[in-house]
């Protein structure tokens, strides 16, 4: 990546927080956040902040911001928001013959299995991950 294109940035809406554990009420929030244009990759995009810790192995931490693509489908593997019985949760996506799972990324936690009784529905997908570092 080209070192003007990391110092351009660009606003994206801050939608509120997501679970990185337990599924969580959708938080909405109305700020936007700045993001470098590298990080964004065409489509509607969003921010949330993280909650919990089960992403933490894909390097996904507690008060993170991810940026995600609005988008209703994804491959599996993808790291997806989605909200599951109208709890937003971020996960890997894998859709299975009778059923889709979510995984973390922290072996101390379980898969989420979504049954077809479940309301389920993606959010977006995953484009990046911004940290802010105090020193």
């Amino acid at each position: 990546v080209a070192l003007d294109q990391l110092v351009r940035s660009t606003e994206v809406p801050m939608a509120g927080m997501v679970a990185a554990g337990s599924p969580i009420e959708p938080v909405s929030q109305s700020e936007l956040i700045e993001v470098p244009l590298s990080m964004l990759r065409g489509g509607n995009t969003f921010a949330l902040r993280v909650k919990g810790e089960s992403m933490k192995d894909d390097g996904i931490l507690p008060g993170d911001l991810v940026v995600v693509r609005k988008q209703e489908t994804a491959r599996n593997g993808q790291t997806v928001v989605a909200l599951i019985n109208h709890e937003a949760t971020i996960k890997t996506y894998f859709k299975k013959d009778s059923h889709i799972e979510l995984h973390p990324a922290n072996a101390a936690m379980q898969a989420i299995v979504v049954r077809p009784s479940d309301t389920f529905h993606i959010e977006g997908v995953l484009i990046g991950v911004i940290r802010h570092c105090t020193v």
